[in-house]
């Protein structure tokens, strides 16, 4: 087996075994940053935490 077949399977047992660490943590960096970019870009947004709200309950109805 190739060195190349062999790192992508280790790498989706990775994958397979942190799955819900592994989408939670991405989650919250797309949440961030979608809070940071609310702030930046709205200028009726006050705060950060408003912004993060924004993402949030943007994410959760529109999906």
């Amino acid at each position: 087996m190739s060195q190349r077949r062999r790192l992508i399977r280790l790498r989706r047992r990775h994958i397979a075994r942190r799955g819900l660490l592994y989408s939670l943590v991405l989650v919250a960096a797309i949440l961030l940053l979608g809070g940071i970019g609310f702030w930046v870009l709205d200028p009726k947004v006050q705060s950060f935490s408003d912004g993060l709200w924004l993402a949030f309950t943007t994410a959760a109805t529109v999906g």
